[in-house]
């Protein structure tokens, strides 16, 4: 009957695990497209309530296919509350996209950081198409830039047959309730 119980149990916490993240809700995704004269490099994350996380890392050479590398992981506990602590701060919470820049600059400067975060009252999107539009958050912003190139830096080996999926949620659910993006 133990034995049973444990199978039971085992195979069921099993099963939660392998839940695809359709429906677990988001807690923050960021996006960086930095081109180059020969290559661009685009990377993004996308890190779910339940501490785990999707990262990309897409390089595009003039003239050649773009090859992808797909990190999944899980955050500790401390790194966890940090990202959070950075998200759901009153500062972060007032941060508002930059406004227009002209054309022109943008074209000449593109370097594009988004961080995408579901609120209860709806999405909080920041879109910075180049490092000017980002003057005056570093102070907000920064922490979180921060943060993410940490991340960066100690993610595990690649996954050896990871679908990209540029780091977009395929739910509704968010980790405030809002609907997601």
């Amino acid at each position: 009957m133990a034995v049973g119980l444990c199978l039971v149990l085992s195979a069921s916490i099993l099963l939660l695990a392998a839940q695809p993240k359709s429906n677990m809700p988001t807690l923050v995704r960021l996006e960086e497209v930095n081109p180059g004269g020969m290559l661009t490099e685009e990377t993004c994350t996308i890190v779910y309530i339940d501490s785990t996380y999707h990262s990309e890392r897409t390089v595009r050479r003039s003239g050649e296919r773009p090859t992808s590398n797909v990190f999944e992981g899980a955050l500790s506990t401390a790194e966890m509350n940090k990202l959070i602590r950075i998200v759901k701060s009153d500062a972060f919470l007032e941060l508002k996209p930059p406004l227009t820049q002209s054309r022109r600059s943008v074209m000449e400067d593109f370097h594009l950081v988004r961080v995408t975060v579901p609120r209860a009252s709806g999405i909080q999107d920041l879109q910075y198409p180049t490092a000017d539009s980002r003057k005056g958050t570093e102070k907000t912003l920064g922490p979180l830039l921060g943060w993410w190139k940490g991340l960066r830096k100690h993610l595990p080996p690649a996954l050896e047959h990871g679908a990209s999926n540029q780091c977009l949620p395929s739910s509704v659910a968010t980790a405030d309730g809002a609907p997601s993006y």
